[in-house]
């Protein structure tokens, strides 16, 4: 053996030997950091060739390092399980409002009210996939009502059971009758005062707690008001929420090649969208507001929180933005500080992978915030999580509501109130900050 393979072998063996025996994980870590120690440690191994000086060594290590993983891997399987369980006994006790524990249960299917306002023109008919147009309602004002949206009832996070496919594609074998479970079934549109009445009714709960969660969805660019409606249950559904679902839909045009016309619409809806906010917000019988914003809908969000006037009203609870189509200079400048001020705790998903944030980019001359690594947008208690693993179809832009991955950690967010550095997801260091990433195989939910 040459001196330099000698010197190099001794190199490995004395990192191996030192972590081993004075690196380990101190007393009391998590599974998940013990597990994450021990691959790095086994990887750091694979690289001493065998067949050198003092096999028994490398192998010996091996087979010790082998050992622990296997015991850590078993821990964390019993421990998953023990969660699943208590995940369940957890949803279960979750207080929920009486008109949805109304609704009878369908073997294969469940239904959703979602509360809408929609900024968009009212068509009418029968024709519930289009009642409302692709265009503003003007002068004609704000539609309220309610959409009780059929969801398939699966184990899997982030399944709505929709058209989706057939509907975009034109689909010639798709059977449109197969397609009305999972989609609208009804719409009841109403006023204002009709709608507050209704919505009032809902928060009543079945417990001794007087007021339930609500959950505002907004949507993003080149959506109809049948997609955001089926969005707001599909994640509400998946993500385990358990309260009233609403959907503030403003008129996107539903078209691809509009994309400048939407964000015309979008900046033109902040005022009535903050009124909307405001009355769920003001709203005595609302315990926790969770607002979820997608693509353009974040820019929209955070645009409206930022020119929100001084209030009493209690902090929105979360803020979850996915795929954020916002300029990452004025995010950094002008929007965070505002969405720090009106909320608990902002998560920011993004990804690396989503194609709809490269064609903002060059459509905008701008970073976008969705953008994800190696451009990622750090601020203080902002939580950034990469979602770049979400891998669900050719744009990879509706991760926010079709990734398992995503949906699942949302489901923890929600559920056990944990900031990113407590769900168990991978610390990446980004001096002088750091940020989150999701982990596990690039599985899309549902079919």
């Amino acid at each position: 053996m040459s001196l330099a393979a000698f010197l190099f072998l001794l190199v490995l063996l004395y990192g191996a030997v030192r972590s081993y025996v004075w690196d380990r994980p101190p007393f009391g870590s998590s599974l998940d950091e013990q597990a994450a120690y021990y691959e790095a440690l086994s990887d750091s191994l694979e690289q001493a060739p065998a067949d050198t000086a003092g096999p028994s060594i490398v192998t010996t290590l091996r087979g010790s390092v082998a050992s622990r993983r296997e015991r850590v891997r078993l821990g964390l399987e019993k421990v998953n399980t023990e969660r699943k369980e208590l995940d369940g006994a957890r949803i279960a006790a979750i207080p929920i409002p009486a008109s949805v524990a109304a609704i009878p249960p369908s073997p294969d299917s469940f239904q959703i009210p979602v509360f809408f306002a929609s900024m968009r023109k009212a068509r009418g008919g029968a024709n519930l996939d289009r009642y409302f147009e692709d265009k503003s309602a003007g002068a004609a004002g704000t539609s309220f009502g309610i959409a009780r949206v059929w969801v398939a009832m699966t184990p899997r996070p982030g399944n709505v059971d929709g058209p989706g496919w057939c509907r975009t594609r034109g689909i010639p074998a798709c059977d449109p009758a197969s397609l009305r479970r999972g989609v609208i079934a009804a719409l009841q549109v109403e006023g204002n005062q009709g709608w507050r009445s209704h919505m009032d009714s809902a928060l009543t709960l079945d417990s001794a707690d007087t007021r339930a969660d609500v959950l505002v969805f907004v949507h993003g660019f080149n959506n109809s008001f049948v997609a955001a409606a089926e969005r707001a249950a599909g994640i509400a559904y998946n993500a385990g929420f358990r309260g009233m679902v609403t959907a503030f839909d403003w008129p996107s045009a539903n078209s691809i090649a509009k994309y400048k016309s939407d964000q015309l619409m979008a900046d033109s809806a902040a005022p009535t969208f903050a009124v909307f906010l405001r009355g769920i917000r003001s709203n005595p019988r609302v315990r926790r507001v969770i607002l979820v914003a997608h693509s353009m809908g974040t820019s929209l969000v955070a645009e409206t929180l930022a020119g929100l006037g001084p209030d009493t009203l209690p902090k929105i609870r979360h803020v979850i933005l996915g795929a954020a189509d916002i300029d990452s200079a004025r995010f950094v400048a002008d929007l965070a500080g505002p969405l720090l001020a009106r909320s608990k705790q902002t998560t920011l998903y993004a990804s690396s992978a989503d194609k709809a944030m490269w064609a903002s980019k060059a459509k905008n001359k701008g970073t976008r915030v969705g953008a994800g690594p190696p451009r990622v947008v750090l601020v203080d208690s902002i939580d950034y999580v990469d979602a770049s693993i979400a891998d669900i179809d050719f744009t990879n832009h509706a991760y926010i509501s079709n990734s398992a991955a995503v949906i699942s950690d949302i489901f923890y967010l929600l559920k056990y109130e944990e900031p990113a550095a407590k769900r168990g997801l991978p610390q990446i260091t980004h001096p002088p900050s750091k940020y989150y990433q999701l982990a596990g195989s690039k599985t899309r939910a549902g079919p």
